[in-house]
């Protein structure tokens, strides 16, 4: 197993563990991968101990309220020592922090699981204090953590993770912008447009419906009606999109038209445009949108944004509408 498959593949494991004994060599091994971790100006404030006696497990166990991984092996207890690193400033959280981190990645490696307990044991009812009382550990260290190592009984269950786009972007900060549009920009705007529906007209053979087959003048039109508001979707001064939102009774808005240009689909912008366009309208009772039923992502993305498909609507063979809603409910 790579360092990376070890990373991809550590969760937070909280069920049964098997009774199996842990060799104290593989628990050396993850004591020197914690011990192994970076250290702020190298005071290496960390400290730990490894529990592998069951008449001592028991004891921990029983101080440990509510109980918590009493099925494992052994346990990792972390200890902290508050030393001043640089000026006035400390890094013991930072350094025990990067060394459970690598003895969570060691025992996965050694085909162990585990879990990451501190705000269990660091809490008002100072169970971290009554474990290292109980392996006498000396005032000047805090056991912050344990960690249960054991091998797990029941398969793990990965936490569900944000898409990679949702909190990575490549020099800067990701997050789209909206820009008002103006009639000036009507000629490249339809372009894009046009180049962005085209995939979708020519699949659907629907030229009554798509935008790709919308006319520059029929464009250029909308621009002068009062109730429709046209929005650039920029990327660091860049525009990636567009989307049309047409003000109806009741303070109802219906996006339209909204499109990623293609080489920037797939990464989150068109679900953050959203958003932004939803915040312009604080007095919104209601958003309506309209898309492709055969178009499973765009289905997927609009249920995500908590909008409810309300009704369908069918255009061809092989090719219906959804129209969808948003209810704004206001305290």
């Amino acid at each position: 197993m790579t360092a990376l498959d070890a990373i991809k593949a550590r969760t937070s494991y909280r069920d049964k563990f098997e009774s199996t004994p842990i060799p104290k060599s593989d628990l050396t091994k993850i004591m020197e991968a914690g011990l192994s971790a970076p250290s702020g100006c190298n005071k290496q404030t960390t400290s730990l101990i490894a529990v592998d006696d069951p008449e001592l497990l028991a004891k921990l166990h029983s101080v440990i309220t509510p109980p918590a991984s009493e099925t494992a092996p052994a346990m990792i207890c972390v200890l902290t020592q508050k030393i001043i690193a640089y000026k006035d400033r400390y890094f013991n959280v930072q350094d025990y922090s990067a060394a459970i981190q690598n003895m969570l990645l060691a025992a996965v490696a050694l085909g162990y699981q585990s879990c990451w307990y501190e705000g269990h044991i660091t809490d008002t009812d100072a169970i971290g204090k009554k474990m290292a009382d109980i392996l006498n550990i000396p005032d000047d260290y805090e056991l912050v953590c344990f960690l249960p190592i054991g091998i797990a009984s029941q398969p793990p269950k990965p936490a569900d993770k944000k898409e990679f786009h949702e909190r990575a972007w490549f020099n800067g900060f990701g997050e789209v912008t909206i820009k008002k549009a103006a009639q000036k920009d009507s000629e490249i705007i339809h372009k894009m447009q046009v180049e962005s529906f085209t995939p979708v007209l020519e699949k659907y053979q629907d030229n009554e419906t798509s935008p790709a087959a919308e006319t520059l003048e029929r464009f250029k039109e909308r621009f002068y009606t009062a109730k429709i508001h046209h929005y650039l979707i920029e990327l660091k001064n860049e525009t990636i999109g567009y989307v049309r939102v047409l003000m109806l009774p009741g303070n109802v808005y219906k996006l339209s038209s909204l499109f990623i240009i293609t080489s920037h689909q797939g990464k989150g912008y068109a679900q953050q445009a959203i958003k932004q366009i939803e915040k312009l309208y604080p007095q919104a009772t209601k958003f309506v949108l309209t898309t492709i039923k055969q178009e499973k992502k765009l289905c997927h993305l609009y249920k995500k944004l908590s909008y409810t498909p309300k009704r369908e609507e069918h255009i061809k063979s092989g090719m219906d509408l959804i129209h969808y809603e948003k209810i704004i409910k206001r305290d």
